[in-house]
């Protein structure tokens, strides 16, 4: 039985199923059964969990728990979404590869270019409006 921490805690019970390939030692023998449940939580699911192990005979006489006295185990969910596909991380990285390597071509350029350059275009621009003017 499980839960998540909200509000109004509701607890949930999921089946059992049993491992029959698999043995656990119970007193220095490998008699033991070993039983396995699931529990679905979707990827976005945060908080806690709350679990604990009931397990009963066919006629209910028997209630075996785990924890014992109505105790349960915590396990903290923290944020833990999904990173996306394979594609939209690749496009992401030329995006973001693009504008640091065109940034560095932007900046090398600028440093290795000619004042001079800058200069006579200058006085290009300023020629061509005394023409338009006069």
């Amino acid at each position: 039985m499980a839960h998540v921490n909200g509000l109004r805690p509701k607890w949930t019970g999921t089946a059992f199923e049993l491992i029959e390939d698999e043995n656990c030692l119970i007193g220095g023998s490998k008699n033991g059964t070993i039983l396995r449940a699931t529990l679905d939580i979707s990827e976005t699911t945060t908080g806690q969990l709350h679990y604990k192990v009931m397990l009963g005979t066919l006629s209910g006489g028997d209630l075996y728990q785990y924890p014992e006295k109505g105790t349960y185990y915590t396990l903290d969910l923290s944020y833990r979404e999904a990173y996306g596909s394979v594609f939209g991380s690749l496009f992401l990285f030329m995006v973001v590869a693009g504008f640091v390597w065109g940034g560095l071509a932007v900046c090398l350029r600028m440093m290795l270019s000619d004042d001079e350059e800058l200069i006579n275009l200058a006085d290009a621009v300023l020629e061509e409006e005394a023409k338009t003017e006069g």
